[in-house]
């Protein structure tokens, strides 16, 4: 663009200085340059058309230089993005100024618009490993180096065509879902584990007519909660997301016979 630019500055300077030649020599018809006015008219369009791209792409390159996991929280900033530039968009092509370049940056603008949503379900705070890549080497087809600590926004921009997809949105909230409900296998887990660990009974002594009983005490209470353990762990074993913990769900025995017995 910039050689465009001084070749035109060339031929000005060659047709001026052909024009004054024809005024001093009194010739009766001056030279006319119509074509010339007219390359610099495209040009000039042509040069603010590069210029616009190369300002969106200056700001677009800043943001996908962000990494995701801080990005995620600020989401807003890429609405704001999309925002400024349809608007400008639009008030070029009102102008008259629409062109190629124009009609790429709203293309591109509409699927960033349409890859938004995906990308607020894809923010991944309850995600483990298999997670991530499920969805970023599985689906996205992102090298395997491509990791949480090391992903940025640029990373999902890459896949755009993929992620504006209505069915990657599907499969990122079933996603989501499925870690959610695997927190709750895992923390309802641990938590039998826990009580597994250090439930106790308590026996005393208690004697009725010459004869010694051993007699649990506050038993009551204790098969309530042993009641209330057994029925927890029933309803993981129906949950849809207890397959990844059968095994470790299948070392629980909740029976009150394997309840330990301080020595």
């Amino acid at each position: 663009m910039y050689r465009w630019k001084a070749q035109l500055e060339d031929f000005k300077e060659r047709a001026e200085e052909l024009t004054e030649n024809f005024a001093s020599f009194n010739m009766p018809i001056p030279p006319r340059f119509d074509g010339l006015a007219m390359i610099e008219v495209e040009i000039t369009m042509c040069s603010s058309s590069w210029g616009f791209l190369r300002d969106y792409l200056n700001e677009l390159n800043e943001l996908e230089k962000q990494d995701w996991i801080n990005f995620r929280n600020n989401m807003h900033s890429l609405h704001h993005f999309v925002s400024t530039w349809t608007s400008k968009i639009k008030e070029n092509l009102h102008g008259g100024h629409g062109d190629t370049i124009m009609l790429h940056i709203s293309s591109q603008l509409d699927h960033i618009k349409a890859a938004i949503p995906t990308l607020k379900y894809s923010h991944g705070k309850d995600f483990k490993d298999e997670h991530w890549s499920s969805l970023l080497q599985g689906k996205l087809g992102l090298g395997k180096d491509v990791r949480l600590e090391s992903l940025t926004l640029g990373h999902f921009l890459m896949a755009l065509d993929k992620v504006a997809e209505p069915s990657l949105l599907s499969f990122v909230k079933e996603l989501q879902a499925q870690a959610q409900g695997e927190i709750l296998v895992r923390e309802a887990l641990q938590e039998l584990a826990v009580w597994s660990q250090t439930a106790e009974l308590t026996l005393v002594h208690h004697e009725e007519q010459g004869r010694q009983t051993m007699l649990i005490k506050e038993w009551r209470e204790l098969f309530l909660e042993l009641g209330d353990k057994q029925s927890l762990l029933a309803s993981l074993k129906e949950s849809q997301f207890y397959r990844a913990f059968e095994d470790l769900g299948g070392h629980f025995n909740l029976e009150p016979s394997h309840t330990s017995v301080p020595s």
